[in-house]
């Protein structure tokens, strides 16, 4: 979204910060809707919150079914990820760059 602030739509650096929330249910009624149009409208966006319920969601299969052989593949892959996605106020990381 540009710099204009849309008072009822979050922009991609609020929707990132709140996004931990909002999968939590922790946000009030007025900021969990301003999330979720700006999820709506932003394809990025939904994209990181689809990849964060699916890791939310493979850590908890890890963790129900106490299986650890995967453990040590996990953490690269992860990483990996973390550099390759846009971070709200900034283009996205080197893989293997310095922060």
């Amino acid at each position: 979204m540009g710099a204009l602030r849309h008072p009822f739509v979050a922009d991609c650096r609020e929707t990132f910060r709140r996004l931990p929330a909002h999968l939590d249910g922790e946000d009030g009624r007025f900021t969990r809707a301003r999330v979720r149009r700006h999820l709506e409208r932003c394809p990025g966006c939904a994209r990181l919150l689809k990849r964060l319920i699916a890791g939310i969601t493979a850590l908890g299969t890890l963790a129900r079914t106490g299986e650890t052989s995967e453990v040590p593949s996990i953490a690269p892959a992860v990483i990996d990820e973390l550099r390759r996605t846009p971070r709200p106020d900034g283009p996205p990381t080197r893989p293997g760059g310095d922060e």
